[in-house]
Order: C-alpha cells, then sequence, then structure tokens
C-alpha cells in the first residue's frame, strides 16, 4: 500500500492540514504544482485562485454552465470552471471541475475529492498521511 505524508502548514494559525498535488490542462497539457488546503466544509472538489487558473490555461477550456458558490456571510459569488486533471502522485488522479474566482486566495480541495481519499490527520505531530487504495 502506499502512503502520502506531509506536515500541516503554518501558514495558518493554528497549522492546518495540506497537501501537495499538481493539476494539469487534459488539452494543453500544461502542469502546475501547489498545495492545497483540506476543507471538509467545502463541498465541491478544487477551487483555486484565478491566477493558477489561468497560467494552465483552463480559461481556453472553460465551461459555459455557471457554477456559484456560497460565502461564509450568504453572498452568492459567480466562479470560473474547467475539466482538468488532480493527482496526487501515486496515489489519486482523476479529471475533475477545477473552480476559481478573483476572491480565492488560497487552492481549496473539497469533500467531493477527500471522500474519496483514506485520510490520517494526526494533529498531535501536525501530520497528515493518505493511503492508497490499491497497490502499484
Amino acid at each position: 500500500m502506499n502512503l502520502y505524508q506531509i506536515k500541516y502548514s503554518k501558514d495558518f494559525t493554528p497549522p492546518a492540514p495540506v497537501v501537495e498535488l499538481e493539476l494539469e490542462n487534459p488539452v494543453t497539457k500544461r502542469k502546475i504544482s501547489l498545495e492545497a488546503l483540506l476543507d471538509t466544509g467545502f463541498s465541491g472538489t478544487i477551487i483555486v485562485p484565478i491566477f493558477i487558473y489561468e497560467k494552465i490555461g483552463l480559461s481556453i477550456i472553460e465551461s459555459l454552465e455557471p457554477a456559484y458558490v456560497v460565502t461564509s456571510i450568504g453572498f452568492y459569488s459567480k466562479l470560473k470552471k474547467a475539466k482538468a486533471y488532480i493527482e496526487i502522485p501515486k496515489i489519486y488522479r482523476k479529471l475533475v471541475c477545477v473552480y476559481s474566482s478573483h476572491t480565492i486566495k488560497y487552492p481549496i480541495l473539497g469533500r467531493d475529492i477527500l471522500n474519496d481519499l483514506d485520510i490520517r490527520l494526526n494533529g498531535p505531530e501536525q501530520l497528515t498521511t493518505i493511503y492508497s487504495k490499491h497497490n502499484e
């Protein structure tokens, strides 16, 4: 069984669980490596800052179907949406909808992906461990 481990990010107070992953444009094959915050409060797949979305060229394959997010204070905000591959090396790879907005400051990985994974959070050690569901 493969496993992936990463220390919590100290960019947050208190430190928060994150995962390092790659996003890949399925048409141009442009990739970017990034760190995403694990957020069980976000029901979607992944939401990224606009500069990441544009850097791998997701604007050219953007969905015309509208997408919205309800903010923590109850306002609706329109999102950009495109399909891209998300990969946690040796653990997970899937074509998913990636969302973006000018108001997003940090990549967030939501429940729609987290529910596919076996994740263990060790708060005292500030360590996230993700186990693969298959042998490679």
